[in-house]
């Protein structure tokens, strides 16, 4: 049977490799690399770690010794070690519960001073991705040993793969003024905006590409609709609580939640019911004796209360800490109650016809002809827009006034992220795993037509570098599509180091 054509181009991903390959670039652990190898973010690693890439069948640490990861534990966004609470099984010593550390390097552990602060004393695993040292053990301010897990040895893809992939993830650094390359192109005649305009679209595709593949990954260890779930739930975090989202994801998998909840009740008694869960899972139901919470706040936090103190002992879930979650420079409207509350009211509505089912049937109800992808769009989209709550549509959080104007749960902006980085690449899993051209090409026609987005501080910022005014910015960066490749782009080459303007595929388009 010949092989389907596929829609989605990989087109940019071979120039990209074509361009690693004549630069003199070597290779290490099959990423990337120049000088004395390029290092791979922290964050990246920690990634690799929660998300448990790796065979965790095979783990040994570094002195030979058999260790299973029952829990990676909490992720910490604030100081100290990286990961709280992690529960291990280690041949010979048995159950440890504690902090995890991870670092690039087993080397960063003295480099960072952890051998001297007191507040790294309960680490019981310090995980790196390469031994460069080659000692088995780290030491902590007390001098006791500290065994490492060195994680490229156990990776269960490719780790060139897993830096695609997760990389997307991370928050990209602070962008240094425009580069020489830019400044080329930026105000400047003779530009080829024609080029520059297919390379996005090209990039685009990849971006689509390198969700879809850590989709790919997350589908060998579970079902659509939870890998659907896991996605939108990290979406609602935003840049500030994606971590603090992913660990909610782990405490409350969507099985758990399926056995708890009663599908048969009314959808507002269901919703109702998976607030508590996720509030009180999250550690942001107050206690009875806030005095913070606002009188008319209270009965609702009092029903919230009651539910979650009967169902975290059925569940056997305990609340997050509350310094797990990022709220300060978050928008009262965007404070994480809230987008837990649309989580809620989303699988309230889903969860019994199933998520990924009700994706699937909202794409092939657009069918085929043109103007197709644009109900898709709309259908999609509308999963999220339209969720209402009686109390979560007039208040930000417990201890705030009412609003005078109510607000959506999770508006447009947020449900375009969604469903561009979320649901389109979870369907292209589909549709590749079954080679179901249609579907792709659907796909496909939906990411393209997709509307230009508000965008972020990377799409900004690199629109502002490329082009010397904001109109025509937009009339070139006219759609979501290329917006997602100004961000690839960002992603393979401004916010490295190793890759000097010539490099760079944009500013090669820009000069044909």
């Amino acid at each position: 049977m010949p092989k389907q054509k596929q829609t989605f181009s990989d087109e940019y991903s071979r120039q990209r490799g074509n361009l690693a390959d004549c630069s003199g670039e070597r290779k290490t652990g099959g990423y990337a690399s120049s000088g004395a190898g390029r290092e791979i973010c922290e964050e990246i690693v920690c990634c690799i770690w929660f998300g448990e890439h790796f065979h965790s069948d095979q783990t040994v640490t570094c002195d030979g010794r058999r260790v299973e990861v029952r829990s990676p534990g909490w992720w910490n966004v604030e100081s100290g070690p990286d990961f709280r609470h992690a529960e291990l099984l280690l041949e010979g010593r048995g159950r440890l519960s504690g902090s995890v550390e991870i670092h690039t390097y087993s080397s960063d552990w003295r480099a960072h001073g952890h051998d001297r602060q007191s507040s790294y004393a309960d680490v019981v695993l310090h995980v790196v991705m390469w031994n460069d040292l080659g000692e088995a053990f780290v030491s902590n301010a007390s001098g006791e040993p500290i065994p490492q897990l060195e994680l490229s040895r156990f990776l269960n893809a490719d780790l060139a793969d897993l830096v695609d992939t997760l990389g997307a993830e991370t928050e990209p650094r602070p962008a240094a003024p425009a580069a020489r390359g830019c400044r080329d192109i930026a105000g400047k005649s003779g530009v080829n905006e024609q080029a520059i305009a297919e390379l996005l679209d090209l990039a685009g595709d990849e971006r689509v590409l390198a969700r879809m593949e850590r989709y790919r990954l997350a589908l060998e260890r579970g079902a659509y609709d939870q890998v659907l779930y896991e996605g939108v739930l990290e979406a609602l975090g935003y840049k500030n609580n994606v971590a603090p989202c992913r660990q909610l994801s782990r405490l409350l998998p969507l099985e758990k939640l399926r056995a708890d909840v009663p599908l048969d009740a009314l959808a507002g008694e269901v919703g109702l019911r998976l607030e508590a869960i996720f509030l009180g899972a999250a550690g942001f139901i107050p206690p009875a004796e806030d005095n913070a919470v606002q009188p008319d706040s209270r009965t609702h936090v009092e029903e919230l209360r009651a539910i979650w103190n009967c169902a975290s002992g059925r569940m056997g879930v305990k609340s997050m800490p509350g310094e797990s979650w990022a709220l300060s420079g978050a928008r009262p409207l965007n404070f994480p109650q809230r987008r837990l509350a649309g989580m809620a009211r989303y699988l309230a509505g889903g969860m019994r016809a199933g998520l990924f089912k009700t994706v699937l049937e909202i794409i092939a109800g657009a069918g085929t002809a043109p103007g197709a992808e644009r109900k898709v769009i709309r259908g999609l989209e509308r999963l999220f827009t339209e969720l209402k709550d009686p109390f979560w549509g007039r208040h930000c959080s417990f201890t705030s006034r009412p609003l005078a104007r109510g607000g959506k749960l999770i508006g447009r902006g947020r449900a375009g992220i969604i469903v561009g980085e979320v649901i389109l690449p979870i369907a292209l899993c589909k549709a590749r795993a079954e080679e179901d051209a249609g579907l792709e090409d659907l796909i496909h026609r939906t990411h393209s037509a997709y509307p230009r987005q508000e965008g972020n501080a990377v799409t900004r910022m690199m629109a502002g570098m490329l082009f010397d005014d904001e109109k025509k910015a937009r009339r070139i960066v006219n759609s979501a599509r290329r917006q997602k490749g100004l961000y690839q782009i960002y992603r393979d080459f401004c916010g490295r180091d190793d890759v000097s303007c010539d490099r760079c595929l944009l500013y090669a388009a820009a000069r044909k």
